[in-house]
């Protein structure tokens, strides 16, 4: 409808684009029926050439209020499921990549403990080596404290 004082005033679509000038209304004064007249697309077209005017035009399809709510909530649940994706392989990626440190971890543990046995077996077998050569011809055990010169030493 066509409200008195919109004369030249864009006459626009649900989805505001412009598809007329609004150019004059009337009213019945019995019936209280309006009507409203502008001037169509292909007039505007028209002058708006002539006067070296070039309009964005568009040949999309208006849609109504629930097509657009319906568009956008589609394209939403569709960049969530990506993102969701995306985060899925993430996650697998993390999950190996710990699994990965802890077998390393559990890897090197163990090659730390063998090490610790096999340098404290060769401490205690140098010891027990040590301990029978300072061993006396009489049977005795020559115990060195620290205080005591190395054998050989004056």
């Amino acid at each position: 409808m066509i409200s008195s004082g919109s004369s030249g005033g864009p006459l626009l679509d649900e989805c505001g684009r412009v598809i007329g000038v609004n150019s004059w209304h009337v009213s019945g004064a019995d019936t209280r029926e309006t009507r409203g007249v502008s001037t169509r697309a292909g007039q505007l077209l028209e002058f708006l050439d002539e006067a070296g005017v070039s309009p964005t035009l568009s040949d999309e399809r208006c849609l109504s209020f629930a097509e657009r709510i319906e568009g956008e909530r589609a394209a939403t649940i569709s960049a969530l499921q990506t993102q969701n994706e995306e985060l899925a392989s993430k996650l697998e990626t993390a999950d190996r990549l710990t699994r990965i440190a802890v077998v390393i971890l559990i890897g090197g543990t163990l090659a730390l403990f063998v090490a610790v046995c096999v340098l404290g077996a060769v401490v205690l077998s140098r010891r027990r080596h040590n301990h029978q050569a300072e061993a006396q011809p009489n049977g005795h055990v020559r115990v060195q404290t620290p205080h005591d010169p190395e054998p050989g030493c004056v």
